[in-house]
């Protein structure tokens, strides 16, 4: 449940032990009277349960979501600010390394890598800064309110100076939606209703999306996220190489 609440993905070695594990439950439970009759008992079921059940709360309760570093509601915990090109970043004020990532709303593996970067932001908070591109696979076109509609909010939640919780809130729910509501998208953020919905039909704002989708096209990177770090570019997988100047 965590797994697809919160992270978008499954882990299908994970579920086959988990399935493993089910079935070697039913197993012993419907062999136990063979051990002992003493199973039968209210006091003996509660020693096999309550342990679980107990460790479950446990975990709930207070270990720590490591997936999870701000969401859409409140501040952000860190610095942030723009680019001279517009582009808003979050992190050091005075970074020693700065990680361009470019990103679809709609990609699931995007949603999980920007979280695995928040994280990354969080354990360097003084030497690195993250900027967020956009990079929308779909082509965008002015006129169209079904196309680029996530970045098209993205935009307009930083006019309202609450990007970084827009693009908390569009990583949940872009991935499941073709189209989004407006008017959730707004209470849930914080946003004013009226000046989103005005925000997203501009003329302007179609064209800022055409832009960084041209943009992102010509740089031929081969999907989504992809990461630039001064002259050098990778995917996830080979971000980490990237990094290695991080103190």
């Amino acid at each position: 449940m965590i797994e697809l609440a919160a992270i978008g993905a499954l882990c299908l070695l994970c579920e086959a032990v988990h399935l493993v594990c089910f079935a070697l439950f039913g197993l012993a439970w419907r062999e136990r009277t063979r051990l002992s009759p003493s199973y039968r008992n209210r006091e003996d079921a509660l020693l096999v349960f309550a342990p679980p059940l107990g460790l479950f709360v446990a975990l709930a309760l207070f270990v720590p979501h490591y997936w999870i570093v701000f969401g859409w509601k409140g501040d952000v915990p860190f610095a942030q600010g723009k680019t001279a090109e517009g582009y808003p970043w979050i992190g050091a004020e005075n970074p020693t390394l700065v990680v361009e990532e470019f990103t679809d709303y709609h990609c699931p593996h995007c949603r999980i890598a920007s979280a695995r970067s928040l994280k990354r932001l969080d354990q360097h908070k003084k030497t690195l800064r993250l900027v967020r591109r956009q990079f929308p696979r779909v082509r965008c076109r002015a006129g169209r309110d079904n196309l680029c509609q996530a970045v098209r909010i993205a935009y307009c939640g930083q006019e309202q100076g609450r990007f970084w919780q827009t693009d908390r809130w569009l990583f949940e729910h872009a991935p499941k939606q073709a189209s989004l509501e407006l008017g959730q998208a707004a209470a849930d953020i914080g946003l004013d209703p009226e000046k989103l919905r005005a925000c997203v039909t501009r003329n302007d704002t179609y064209e800022r999306a055409v832009v960084d989708s041209e943009l992102a096209k010509k740089k031929r990177f081969p999907g989504t996220p992809y990461y630039v770090v001064g002259d050098r570019r990778a995917p996830e997988d080979g971000l980490a190489k990237l990094l290695e100047a991080l103190p």
